[in-house]
């Protein structure tokens, strides 16, 4: 899981749609053929203190399922959605990131991480290994295991804010916010 908390830590002040997902793929194995599927879940949650409650989680529009070629290893993959994926002003973006489970030696896909810190911690839910609500990674001794995320999408419905500012001599500035042609990436 990775937790995306619009507002407060990027600033999103309205009603966001989500475009695009890009994800580290740090290996793909297949076992047999060359790819495999890789789910996501999008979430919202009304509230987020440091941990993810289940109970909170409201799924937007369906499960999300894309290839992940083997050719992926060590690289970022963007998979871009087909549905708009609306989360409301106020709620916090949850994704949920699914890997086919299995028994074959021959098959892994393991996600990119980094050790360079995150806006929000990265999660982990694994009934088979005996964690079965979403945790810190850092709580079975990752704590230095991010994962790399990237979430792309723009304002609903965004109403157009002109700033202008001028430092004498250096800068003469007008910046639009919330122009429905721009587009905010949000990177963790």
């Amino acid at each position: 899981f990775r937790v995306f908390d619009l507002e407060n830590e990027f600033n999103i002040n309205g009603d966001w749609i989500v475009q695009d997902i890009q994800i580290g793929i740090a290996e793909a194995v297949s076992g047999t053929g060359d790819s495999q599927p890789i789910h996501f879940s999008l979430f919202g949650m009304s509230t987020y203190t440091n941990e993810i409650n289940p109970d909170s989680l409201t799924l937007k529009g369906d499960t999300l399922v894309f290839d992940v070629y083997d050719s992926d290893t060590g690289n970022l993959i963007k998979y871009t959605l087909d549905d708009e994926i609306n989360v409301p002003l106020g709620q916090v973006l949850v994704i949920e990131v699914q890997m086919p489970v299995t028994e074959d030696a021959d098959h892994s896909l393991f996600l990119g991480s980094n050790d360079l810190g995150e806006t929000d911690s990265s999660y982990i839910e694994a009934a088979q290994c005996g964690v079965p609500d979403p945790i810190p990674l850092s709580d079975i001794l990752y704590p230095d295991m991010h994962l790399i995320m990237y979430v792309y999408g723009q304002y609903r419905n965004p109403a157009a804010e002109i700033i202008s500012f001028t430092i004498e001599g250096q800068l003469n500035e007008t910046v639009i916010l919330n122009d429905p042609e721009w587009r905010i990436d949000l990177i963790m």
